[in-house]
């Protein structure tokens, strides 16, 4: 028996040492697979620096860690300063490179004269502070050209390092699951996943400060391009197309302004119980779909004389389908509009009722909106980039107003037609037409809930009969709006 004990602990030392000697031995090999990335890094134009480098791991796996690592992005300039950074190599599984982040890093994003310009007071360099828990990398297929990296971490917060800028913000993700697949040439494919994504943006005013902040659960989203890694880009040069599509669970934000001393003057919520989208960008144009579920908002209005609490003002929406097809690129040539707008189940919430009709005698059955607008359009060529807060200059070529239709408080409207625009000048040709149902008494019913005073109700009355002439039933108006050669005329009289 003391043979056989003796033998077996002989072994276990043979393998050991033998296994020592093999780890050892494959420490080389991970220097030689470290080294020939940073330098494929390097011959991509990417600027690498770091101190002291050491190896370990043992028995398992090889890591090498780099301290005081500094990295600069060549196409963004964008620069990362890292305490430490460590690629690991499983002996298991020696295709596979697993680099583990810090708990905490810094990344300086430059900004260019056009954003300092537009936003005076912002620094040469946006700096954001980075913090991570189980943040690591893995590029897998190190021996292949079609390489795939999938980045997980359990949470991540980054925030803009200097709060007396005029713009800040925060972006903080949990459960964070991402994949890549990026071959030299090609298509490009990604996804992410987040238990929990939340957000805050602040910006100061001359006076006081605008904020914005939200939060998405169970946030998926898939990204893939035509043209491999650079896809985003080429696809908003106009030679290439990428598609991003969304789904979140519940879903809520804010809006507030503040005055000088940090006291909220103004505030609107929203929140939903899904979301879901696409944005397809290629050739120069851009299509955005989204859709949500049983949605809510609120206004709060800062306190008055008259009512000295704050005053919160809500409806709620049962469905929101939006559409929007547009060029986004300067061009010769007129390309495909499309606005697409459905609003189902909208009605104020009972506490809004219940301030605006108490009595109950305005229709109660929800609103409806649905907008189907197609044409064409184009971003002049030499357009200039408009500054935060500008439109971007547009010209419409067709519009073809397929149906607008608005169903509220009783009352209907339905808008029909086709318009042509001229070049530069966008002055309009052609024909609308406005039908309206049960409008002529709405004006009454607003004022006898005191919305209005009388004389407005009879004021738009009058307006209401002047621009309709009787339509098919009696409580059927029309409105014919002809619009050629700079005048316009509505059933008739001009305008």
């Amino acid at each position: 028996m003391k043979k056989i004990r003796n033998a077996t602990i002989a072994a276990f030392l043979l393998v050991a040492a033998g296994w020592s000697a093999l780890w050892f031995f494959g420490r080389g090999e991970i220097d030689t697979i470290v080294d020939g990335e940073l330098a494929r890094l390097r011959a991509s134009g990417y600027e690498i620096e770091h101190g002291a480098r050491t190896v370990g791991g043992f028995p398992f796996s090889y890591r090498v860690t780099y301290h005081d690592v500094t990295l600069r992005d060549p196409g963004t300039g964008t620069l990362y300063h890292l305490p430490r950074i460590a690629p690991e190599i499983n002996a298991a599984e020696p295709d596979r490179l697993t680099i583990h982040f810090p708990e905490k890093f810094r990344i300086e994003m430059p900004l260019d004269q056009a954003a300092r310009d537009a936003m005076p007071g912002m620094p040469p360099a946006l700096a954001v502070d980075v913090e991570a828990s189980g943040l690591k990398v893995v590029a897998a297929g190190l021996h292949t050209p079609d390489r795939q990296f999938f980045l997980t971490a359990d949470s991540l917060l980054a925030v803009t390092g200097d709060t007396e800028q005029p713009l800040n913000l925060a972006v903080e993700m949990t459960g964070l699951d991402a994949a890549l697949s990026q071959p030299p040439s090609g298509p490009s494919t990604g996804r992410a996943a987040m238990s929990s994504f939340e957000y805050s943006f602040t910006e100061l005013q001359p006076v006081g400060a605008s904020t914005a902040e939200g939060s998405a659960k169970d946030l998926r989203l898939t990204i893939s391009s035509d043209t491999g890694g650079t896809g985003f880009q080429a696809a908003l040069a106009g030679t290439g197309t990428s598609k991003t599509a969304y789904q979140t669970g519940a879903a809520e934000g804010a809006l507030r302004t503040l005055d000088g001393e940090g006291t909220v003057n103004g505030e609107f919520t929203y929140a939903a119980a899904s979301t879901a989208g696409t944005l397809t960008i290629a050739h120069g144009s851009a299509e955005l779909k989204a859709s949500s579920r049983a949605n809510t908002a609120a206004v709060v209005s800062a306190p008055t004389p008259d009512l000295p609490s704050p005053t919160a003002l809500g409806a709620v929406i049962a469905a929101v389908e939006f559409q929007l097809t547009t060029p986004i690129l300067p061009r010769a040539e007129a390309a495909p509009f499309t606005l697409r707008l459905a609003l189902d189940g909208a009605e104020p919430d009972p506490a809004l009722w219940a301030l605006i009709d108490g009595e109950a005698k305005l229709p109660r059955e929800p609103a409806t909106l649905i907008v189907d607008l197609e044409g064409t359009g184009r971003i002049p060529p030499g357009a200039a980039i408009p500054r935060p807060g500008e439109a971007q200059p547009f010209e419409f070529g067709t519009l073809s107003i397929k149906t607008v239709d608005l169903s509220l408080l009783g009352a209907s409207l339905a808008a029909r037609g086709e318009v042509a625009f001229e070049p530069v000048s966008q002055q309009p040709t052609g024909q609308v037409t406005v039908t309206l149902i049960d409008a002529l008494a709405l004006p009454g019913r607003l004022a006898e809930i005191g919305l209005i005073d009388q004389a407005s109700a009879a004021m738009a009355m009058m307006m209401a009969e002047t621009l309709t002439e009787p339509g098919a039933t009696p409580a059927e108006r029309v409105a014919r709006i002809e619009m050629t050669e700079g005048a316009m005329t509505v059933n008739g009289q001009r305008f």
